[in-house]
């Protein structure tokens, strides 16, 4: 099968069949063109893996229809953009996760209906913006939301993602206000995650040391005392914390210095 596969974009009927078949992994995301009917087709064959289609450039309203009921993850990284409707059918895919990486923007309608998704991740890090609405419509998603291609948020935006009660991920963030971190201390639970932030003033590292869950901070490079002070306190208080390496080795050094003292 694999010499059918790259000669071709469109993923048929008859391929899909023979993908439905195989005993072996095929590598869908070589399609840039799905037909209805091999949407209904590979929908059906359950997958640890989920249905990876990477390489699809556009997705209609009656594939995504098939699609939404895979009982396992879909990856959908390669779409470039999605009508209102088909966010509405992908919506209600009862699988683990939701890849959308591709989008690099995001009506609000689409926002509404993907904030309602119930899965347990939704993936949405091409997004280089994303409008006041849609950062509230978002924040309505319960489970694991990353976003790591926005590269600034308000405080009103920081506000709505806020009130998640799961992971969230924000590491395209380079800097953050001091309101902004105010907002994000209130994320309401799971893993924080600020991955790209290379210093943090006194004041966001007091409000963010005040998150009732996990945080993240693996590009810290420049840190004061009394901010590194703030963090072994949250670090001591049995709350996961992960650092930049010389923050880490720094934290290490710490903890083994207090064992001794003991």
């Amino acid at each position: 099968m694999e010499p059918e596969v790259h000669a071709v974009k469109t993923l048929t009927k008859e391929l899909a069949e023979k993908y439905f078949r195989a005993r072996f992994s095929v590598d869908l995301a070589a399609f840039h063109y799905l037909e209805d009917e091999a949407a209904k087709i590979i929908s059906k064959k359950e997958n640890s893996c989920g249905l990876q289609l990477d390489g699809l450039c556009e997705l209609s309203e009656k594939s995504a229809g098939f699609l939404a009921r895979h009982v396992d993850s879909i990856s959908l990284k390669g779409l470039p953009k999605i009508s209102d409707s088909v966010a509405q059918i992908l919506a209600k895919h009862k699988g683990p996760c939701l890849f959308l990486n591709g989008l690099t923007s995001l009506s609000e309608s689409s926002a509404e209906a993907l904030g309602k998704y119930r899965g347990q991740g939704l993936y949405l890090n091409g997004l280089a913006n994303l409008s006041e609405s849609s950062a509230e419509a978002l924040g309505k998603f319960r489970n694991a939301l990353s976003l790591q291609g926005l590269t600034e948020i308000t405080e009103n935006q920081a506000k709505s993602l806020a009130k998640k009660t799961s992971d969230l991920n924000l590491s395209g963030l380079k800097t953050i206000s001091d309101e902004v971190a105010v907002a994000l201390s209130k994320h309401k639970g799971g893993l924080l995650e600020l991955n790209s932030l290379s210093k943090l003033s006194d004041k966001a590292c007091e409000n963010l040391v005040k998150h009732l869950g996990p945080l993240s901070f693996t590009g810290l490079a420049e840190l004061s005392d009394a901010a590194f002070d703030r963090l072994k306190a949250f670090g001591d208080s049995g709350t996961a914390l992960y650092l930049s390496s010389p923050y880490f080795q720094r934290f290490k050094d710490y903890k083994s210095a207090s064992i001794v003292r003991k």
